[in-house]
């Protein structure tokens, strides 16, 4: 979710996260996703601060909540 949240906010959308998964997980499942998570956010920060992509944002569209 933190690598979700810097890569929207640094393009610009705004965004809120919200943590739903409170899951024990093995340790070998802990440090194969620790792993992957190193690489992924280590490539995001690569995109944003090195390559600088050009968001491509269209027009905000409401959302809209039914409170029935």
């Amino acid at each position: 979710m933190a690598r979700a949240l810097f890569l929207c906010n640094s393009l610009g959308v705004q965004s809120v996260g919200v943590e739903a998964d409170n899951t024990y997980f093995r340790k070998i499942s802990r440090l194969i996703w620790n792993t992957r998570e190193l690489f992924a956010t280590s490539q995001a920060v690569w995109d944003i601060y090195v390559a600088r992509p050009t968001p491509v944002l269209g027009e905000p569209e409401p959302i809209f909540v039914n409170t029935n």
